[in-house]
């Protein structure tokens, strides 16, 4: 649903929901932040989410404008 969230501030959205909705967040939103920009990439992810594609934080020093990567504490809800 959050795609759907109309703020005047955010110019762009992107969702990601994976095929078992939590692989490969990590690394969609290092693969986003590889366009040059000033503008920041705010990400949010649950725990699980972070804990499964954890390794994707390794290309972090690829990207080409800034990143704020919020983590949410959820308890993996719904495992």
């Amino acid at each position: 649903l959050f795609d759907q969230l109309k703020c005047e501030k955010v110019r762009i959205c992107y969702s990601n929901r994976g095929a078992s909705g939590i692989d490969g967040n990590m690394a969609t939103l290092i693969g986003i932040a590889q366009v040059e920009s000033e503008t920041p990439l705010v990400a949010i992810l649950g725990d699980l989410t972070t804990l499964v594609d954890i390794n994707s934080l390794l290309m972090i020093n690829t990207v080409k404008r800034p990143v704020i990567i919020i983590v949410i504490n959820n308890n993996k809800i719904g495992f």
